[in-house]
């Protein structure tokens, strides 16, 4: 990985190193003075330049350009050591294949987004969405595919929510997105748009297809409640034959009872 420091970092570190420089000759003299005993007056400095002047004079010339040789690369180091740090925090934040935030990235979001609304009483909505049948993709074109139809619906899925909307992929065939201010009926067409959007796809023959579910923040503070009442909601939208959204209600959604998995078998000759 190739790093193009800033020049103005370095030169500011360089700037400082030759200022540093410039005060030698005046530091050796103090030391010089407290040696002997004696207060820097005129004559002093004169003695002085007169027995050491060459000295002095080397010292007012090589230290400024040796120091600010030395901050520069001080500077230069500093910068690039700055933009790696900054480079392994986003890629700790991002998801290599896609591009986008991934699990990490959105528990911290996540957090925020529902503190946000606490404190402004903004609506907040939650789709735990799911690429149908990635496996039985992966099974029969393999896993090349597979990662192409990732892409193609990660691509489609930030283009089509909306500025402000949060999208992340949180695991192999899941994403998740966060819609700050945003009501029940706004989060419902929103999520049917994104369903219709990834239904226009087509990738070396094979049409994906989504499964969404959807959850409104309720009134409390506890960020995995409403994350948890949109996955329970996306295994619901599963249950029902796919390719659709079905929104949280006690009444309708049941936890997870992973029965999907035998559908991704039974499903593979649909693809």
């Amino acid at each position: 990985m190739k790093l193009a420091p800033r020049p103005i970092k370095c030169m500011q570190f360089a700037a400082g190193g030759v200022l540093l420089g410039l005060l030698a000759p005046a530091g050796a003299l103090l030391l010089q003075a407290a040696r002997h005993g004696a207060f820097p007056d005129d004559a002093f400095c004169a003695g002085q330049w007169r027995d050491h002047g060459a000295l002095y004079l080397y010292m007012a010339i090589a230290t400024p350009l040796s120091l600010g040789a030395c901050g520069a690369w001080m500077g230069c180091l500093v910068t690039n050591l700055r933009q790696v740090s900054a480079q392994a925090e986003a890629a700790s934040l991002t998801d290599p294949l896609t591009g986008l935030p991934n699990r990490r990235h959105l528990d911290s979001r996540l957090r925020e987004a529902v503190s946000h609304a606490e404190r402004t009483r903004e609506a907040l909505a939650c789709l735990a969405i799911d690429l149908d049948h990635l496996k039985a993709i992966n099974d029969r074109h393999g896993h090349g595919l597979g990662d192409e139809t990732l892409y193609a619906v990660a691509r489609e899925l930030r283009s089509t929510l909306r500025t402000g909307d949060f999208l992340a992929r949180t695991g192999g065939d899941e994403f998740v997105a966060l819609l700050p201010d945003t009501s029940f009926d706004d989060a419902t067409v929103v999520a049917e748009r994104l369903v219709e959007a990834v239904r226009g796809i087509r990738v070396r023959g094979v049409a994906p297809t989504l499964s969404i579910g959807l959850a409104i923040r309720a009134d409390d503070a506890d960020p995995g409640n409403m994350y948890g009442d949109a996955d329970r909601a996306l295994y619901q939208a599963k249950a029902e034959g796919r390719d659709g959204v079905v929104a949280f209600s006690p009444s309708r959604t049941k936890p997870p009872a992973h029965a999907a998995e035998s559908g991704e078998t039974a499903s593979a000759n649909a693809i």
